[in-house]
């Protein structure tokens, strides 16, 4: 559990909101979903008469592209991007994937509550 903290904690060093990030990033990107389908662009599903049910339904989408692509990325370089401490620590190098495993389900689990917490703000139960 610390190895997936102290991935979180380099992963955002650079922001100057930190961990936080990881809250508010997911949050407005379902938000900008939601009002620009739903109320810019007014689009909808065939036979759903809730305006926010497209934007709930190309989220759902987007969850599940972003933890396919995340996935991808990170499992290419991840013993290339741990090979210092690979050299310095000896440990199971089985470990690096289930680290970056934990902290991307960790990171759209975060994903799925931004979308729950925003339509249900906007009266989509």
């Amino acid at each position: 559990l610390s190895a997936i903290r102290n991935d979180f904690t380099t992963r955002f060093a650079q922001s100057k909101l930190g961990v936080l990030w990881m809250i508010i990033h997911p949050l407005m990107q379902v938000l900008i979903f939601a009002m620009i389908l739903s109320e810019v662009l007014s689009a909808k599903l065939p036979g759903i008469t809730n305006k926010y049910g497209y934007a709930l339904y190309l989220m759902a989408g987007t969850l599940f592209w972003t933890l396919f692509a995340e996935s991808i990325s990170r499992s290419v370089n991840i013993f290339i991007e741990n090979g210092n401490l690979m050299k310095k620590v000896a440990f199971p190098r089985i470990c690096l994937p289930f680290i970056a495993a934990g902290s991307m389900l960790i990171n759209n689990l975060l994903l799925v509550v931004a979308i729950f917490i925003v339509f249900t703000c906007l009266g989509h139960n």
